[in-house]
Parts: C-alpha cells; sequence; structure tokens
C-alpha cells in the first residue's frame, strides 16, 4: 500500500504573523518557529514539523533562493 501524505493548503505566513486562532485541532504547520511557539501549537493539539537547513554561518542572515 502506498504511503500517504497529508493534503498541504493554507497560507504562508512567518512565526509572528501565525494566528493560532485562526488554526483547527490536527492543522499542519511545517517550517522554524521559536521554541515556544512550537510547544504553544503543539500543546493544542496542532501538528508541528521543524524544517532544519545545514546552512554556513557566512550565509545565516540572508534571503536563500534556489
Amino acid at each position: 500500500m502506498a504511503e500517504q501524505h497529508p493534503k498541504i493548503t493554507g497560507e504562508l505566513c512567518f512565526g509572528d504573523e501565525l494566528d493560532v486562532s485562526s488554526l483547527r485541532r490536527g492543522d499542519l504547520s511545517v517550517g522554524n518557529l521559536p521554541v515556544h511557539r512550537a510547544a504553544e501549537l503543539t500543546e493544542k493539539g496542532f501538528r508541528y514539523f521543524n524544517i532544519i537547513l545545514n546552512v554556513p554561518s557566512s550565509q545565516r542572515g540572508r534571503e536563500l533562493t534556489a
């Protein structure tokens, strides 16, 4: 049986813009959040996946492009 992946819909927002009241239990958040924001999401029943990027220190704080 093929592995099923969740259907991802919604909107792009940044950590400071994330409105937890607009989320529903079981919603999925993917990205980079401060630990306290990730904890807030999971405590309320949302799923959170952190994206880890291995970025050299010389490139940190800069916009990354493909």
